[in-house]
């Protein structure tokens, strides 16, 4: 603390032309009357007195070797500061390239207290950023040896990337120097929206492993144009032990390609960086498959330590979010998780559910991942048993009423209370079609004939047993239920209602085959209570009264509620809609 007050002393006179012997006196002095922190807080008056004696004896004999030590230190640090941000210029003029980021050079060397080094959108192409590197490190490329060469220095560092920090500049590591004189730690590194490409992805790898970089806790390097051809060297980065408790990570908008994608989870699965990394966004990078399965395996490790993750605008499609989905169930740490602009069919929506039972997940957005009613449906089963989930976006997927109204229905069922409440988000989601290819609960009569390994037709005989449990509908003697196996044969099969307040996991049902069986509904019957519930009407009257909802999602909503396998008395409408008329004047 003390010499944080004498280094303040030290810059107030800065701009005064520096610290004169005087000044430095009367800067002691100061710290011995008034000391940051009372270093005399156990000893008594008279101690007390006979210490600050000794301290100010000792301060002005040795003022003059101590303030001449002092001066010379500081016009060490001034001429190093200048020697990095001319190398800098110098390595740009070798490599035609404009020096674009001398500010940035200036503010890590001379502010004591920056902790974020951020370049981004600085427009710097793999040669500017070869030279700033160059500088950061005080190493660079051996331009005299290049001299006579059949190519210039730029084309030739392109040929012999390995060349590129081979020489010492005279100016010290920067981040080595800031260290050595109690800088605070840079912390966080902002290299993104550069034009950095492949050759940017090797220097940066070249340059953690030179360069005093462990103390890097949050790394950005999106949209910088390294695509798959870059990632390897990515891979490597996070294979060596230079960048070891990483917190953050953001390698958005690179088209890294699947394979690029995977080698690099691969690395980071394999290294002490999942034991700290909490952030990960590589959306916007063509991954696939093969990517998905290494995200997945690194989801389901022990030591994973993730708790956001965004692989939107990728190239997963139809089954290939499974090992995502699948890893959730076991993942403990995962609060946030963004899959928009996917492709996910009903298996991943399924799983997807199954996870959500016990997954500790707080924010899941499913934006335009072509999820139709069926889809939702299936992904509000898991919504019943969720009671940690907080917000849920299905924007932009044509799940209409049906599948709309599952997901509101199941957030009421989950017996939240009104602060753990569920956010559900529809946009342009067709709320004012029917999907009559949905299995509609308020016309239930029929046959059936349902496969028992597709998730859609599984989740309807589920919804079949629910409304047989409830005594809104029945399952016919006839004609007698069979199951029909893959191999043509057949077994009768006796279908067992539930008692009431069962659990749907604790349903039985058929492991395979298709069930065929006929279903009647008893809804006539005047013992069965349809009224829309107090809960729904709440949720209905929250939609139509927000100033945020558009004209054509409160008619979903309204649709949604009323065409299900519910009805409002006309008391509850007048109640609903005297209350909304008055909310909204």
């Amino acid at each position: 603390p003390a010499g944080e007050v004498l280094l303040a002393a030290c810059e107030k006179h800065q701009e005064q032309g520096g610290m004169t012997e005087g000044d430095y006196v009367a800067a002691m002095e100061d710290l011995i009357d008034n000391p940051p922190k009372d270093p005399f807080a156990d000893l008594d008056e008279e101690q007390q007195i006979h210490v600050r004696r000794l301290i100010t004896v000792l301060m002005h004999r040795g003022v003059s070797v101590c303030f001449g030590r002092w001066q010379a230190e500081m016009d060490l640090n001034s001429q190093l500061k200048k020697k990095v941000v001319h190398n800098y210029q110098q390595v740009c003029s070798s490599l035609f390239t404009p020096p674009l980021a001398s500010t940035c050079i200036s503010d890590l060397t001379n502010f004591r207290t920056l902790t974020v080094f951020d370049v981004s959108k600085r427009g710097l192409s793999p040669a500017g950023f070869k030279a700033l590197l160059a500088a950061m490190a005080g190493h660079g490329p051996n331009f005299l040896a290049m001299e006579g060469k059949e190519h210039s220095a730029p084309v030739y560092l392109n040929l012999h990337p390995d060349q590129s920090f081979v020489s010492k500049l005279d100016s010290p590591d920067v981040l080595a120097m800031r260290d050595k004189n109690n800088y605070a730690v840079v912390h966080t590194m902002n290299l993104s929206d550069n034009d950095l490409r492949a050759a940017g992805a090797f220097d940066l790898f070249f340059w953690i492993q030179v360069s005093h970089c462990e103390n890097i806790r949050h790394l950005f390097i999106g949209s910088c144009g390294i695509h798959d051809t870059g990632a390897p060297h990515l891979a490597k980065l996070f294979k060596s032990k230079a960048c070891p408790d990483l917190e953050t990570l953001v390698l958005a908008n690179n088209r890294l390609g699947d394979e690029g994608c995977a080698g690099i989870l691969e690395a980071i699965e394999g290294s002490r960086v999942l034991q700290h990394l909490v952030t990960l966004d590589i959306s916007q990078n063509e991954m696939a498959r093969q990517g998905v399965e290494k995200l997945g395996s690194m989801l389901t490790t022990r030591n994973c330590a993730m708790e956001s993750l965004d692989v939107s605008w990728n190239q997963i499609r139809l089954d290939a979010a499974l090992p995502i989905c699948e890893a959730l169930g076991l993942n403990k740490t995962l609060r946030r998780l963004k899959l928009d602009w996917n492709g996910l069919d009903e298996n991943c929506c399924s799983k997807m559910a199954d996870a959500l039972r016990t997954s500790p997940l707080h924010h899941l957005s499913m934006a335009y991942v072509h999820m139709l009613g069926p889809g939702a449906m299936l992904l509000s089963t898991g919504l019943r048993k969720n009671q940690t989930l907080k917000t849920i976006r299905v924007d932009g997927n044509n799940i209409k009423q049906m599948g709309a109204r599952s997901l509101m229905q199941a957030s009421l069922q989950s017996g939240r209370t009104e602060e753990n409440k569920l956010e559900i988000s529809t946009m342009n989601c067709n709320l004012a079609t029917l999907d009559t290819s949905t299995f509609n609960k308020s016309e239930p009569s029929g046959e059936y004939s349902l496969d028992m390994e597709v998730p859609r037709e599984r989740m309807t005989f589920n919804e079949l047993l629910t409304l047989a449990m409830l005594g809104k509908g029945k399952f016919m003697l006839y004609p007698e239920p069979v199951v029909t196996f893959t191999d043509g044969s057949t077994k009768k099969y006796t279908i067992v209602v539930p008692e009431k307040g069962t659990d749907d996991e604790d349903f039985w049902r058929p492991d395979g085959g298709i069930l065929s069986f006929a279903f009647g509904s008893t809804r006539a019957e005047t013992t069965i209570n349809d009224v829309i519930s107090v809960d729904e009407i709440a949720l209905l009257k929250e939609t139509l009264v927000d100033p945020e909802k558009r004209e054509r999602e409160r008619v979903g909503a309204i649709k949604a509620f009323c065409e299900g396998d519910t009805f409002m008395t006309f008391a509850i409408v007048h109640s609903l809609l005297s209350e909304t008329l008055n909310e909204t004047d």
